[in-house]
């Protein structure tokens, strides 16, 4: 399994979030789960994590993930 993180710009990455995510990819792997911050090729188990879903690309990241099942 493998966890894909999509964040803001850093600009945008304030009060804490740039914390937020370190902390939770330090969690992931120390539990074997691999993160990234790309979409794997079609027909790899993924799970996509949105910090900050409010981002015009994220929205697009989203709708491709659901057309891939994901």
């Amino acid at each position: 399994m493998k966890v894909v993180f999509f964040v803001p710009p850093p600009e945008q990455r304030v009060g804490g979030l740039d914390a937020a995510i370190q902390g939770l990819r330090a969690a992931l792997e120390r539990r074997g789960i691999s993160v990234g911050e790309e979409l794997p090729a079609r027909g790899e188990d993924c799970v996509a994590h949105f910090h900050g879903l409010w981002q015009r690309p994220h929205a697009q990241l989203s709708r491709e993930c659901r057309a891939r099942g994901i």
